[in-house]
């Protein structure tokens, strides 16, 4: 669990303890140093993910079975020969 983890369930025990609240303290003391000296960012924003591509699945196995090679096949589709290779086992075309 990170530092900021911690500080976050300690700050939903705050005002139960006295040792929460010391270990509350203890930890934002830890962080903000990291911070402040720069071992460790401040917290941001979750990074953004990129949408999963689409996979024309038809078309590998209709170029696979026009006697394509995985690689001309991945290079044609944009994608990488473990995908073309997961497809066509999929399909039962490879074993």
């Amino acid at each position: 669990m990170t530092n900021i983890g911690i500080v976050k369930t300690l700050l939903d025990n705050m005002g139960k303890s006295v040792e929460a609240d010391k270990a509350l303290a203890a930890a934002c003391i830890v962080l903000l140093d990291e911070v402040m000296t720069g071992k460790k960012e401040a917290p941001s924003e979750p990074k953004e993910t990129k949408p999963k591509k689409t996979v024309d699945h038809g078309k590998i196995c209709a170029c696979y079975k026009a006697g394509w090679s995985i690689k001309a096949i991945a290079d044609e589709i944009g994608c990488n020969q473990a995908t073309v290779r997961y497809r066509l086992k999929k399909e039962g075309l490879i074993k």
